[in-house]
C-alpha cells in the first residue's frame, strides 16, 4: 500500500452504490478506503475532535491528521438512537445533532 493518508468513507447505508462504486475506483488504484458507518465503530478506536477559534479543528486517535486524508460523509442525518444517553436527553441531542448537519453545509 502506498504510503499516504488513507480516505474515510462515513455511510451509515450498506448498500449505498455511490460508496461502493468511490471505494472500488479507490481500490483499482491502489488505495484502501476505510469504509465505516458511525465514528462510534471500533474498527475506527478512539479518537477526539477540539475546535476552537484560535487553532480550527484538530484531530487525534483514530481521525489523526497524519492517518486520514480525506473524509467522504455520505447521506448525513439525525442518529435514530442514542443507546448511551439518558432517554431525557434525546430532544436535546436529537436538537444538536440536526444543527450540526445543517452547519456542515453553511
Amino acid at each position: 500500500m502506498p504510503s499516504h493518508r488513507r480516505p474515510l468513507i462515513l455511510s451509515s447505508l450498506a448498500h449505498d452504490i455511490h460508496a461502493s462504486a468511490a471505494r472500488w475506483a479507490l481500490r483499482a488504484s491502489g488505495i484502501d478506503a476505510t469504509w465505516v458507518t458511525s465514528l462510534a465503530e471500533s474498527e475506527l478506536g478512539p479518537m477526539s475532535l477540539h475546535c476552537d477559534a484560535d487553532s480550527g479543528l484538530r484531530m487525534s486517535g483514530a481521525l489523526d491528521h497524519d492517518r486520514v486524508g480525506t473524509v467522504w460523509y455520505r447521506r448525513p442525518r439525525n442518529p435514530e438512537s442514542f443507546p448511551r444517553a439518558h432517554s431525557s436527553d434525546a430532544p436535546f441531542l436529537r436538537g444538536e445533532w440536526g444543527r450540526f448537519l445543517k452547519n456542515v453545509y453553511a
